[in-house]
């Protein structure tokens, strides 16, 4: 028998104690984030002010990976991604916190993290 797929799903605040180590564990690798330890919680790292959506990828019941979609921050953030698109900043939104467990990678889930992302971008018409 073969193992289930992974998949994605919305996260929930049951799975923030697991992205804390998965991000934690993975940061090493990856240099990401930039900054570390965090001057702040982990927590809110991950689930961030104008956070639009966010999902996690599942395998084998174990939550692996985070994706979010933001909306720029107001100010030279929001005009600056105005000016280069020329759209107007309540259009805009961001891919965010995507990472994926290192033991995991290789397999594509970074890619379907981002592609969820993106279609739930256009689904909201940004």
């Amino acid at each position: 028998m073969y193992p289930a797929p992974v998949t994605i799903r919305h996260r929930t605040a049951e799975d923030l104690p697991r992205l804390v180590q998965v991000l934690a564990d993975q940061q090493a690798g990856s240099g990401y984030p930039t900054r570390w330890p965090l001057p702040f919680p982990v927590e809110q790292f991950l689930v961030r002010a104008g956070e639009l959506d966010a999902w996690v990828a599942v395998d084998g019941g174990e939550v692996v990976g985070h994706v979010s979609v933001l909306r720029p921050r107001a100010g030279w953030e929001s005009d600056g991604w105005a000016a280069g698109t020329g759209l107007a900043p309540e259009l805009l939104a961001a891919v965010g916190v995507l990472f994926v467990d290192t033991a995991v990678g290789g397999r594509g889930i970074g890619s379907r993290l981002l592609d969820t992302a993106v279609t739930g971008i256009r689904e909201l018409g940004m």
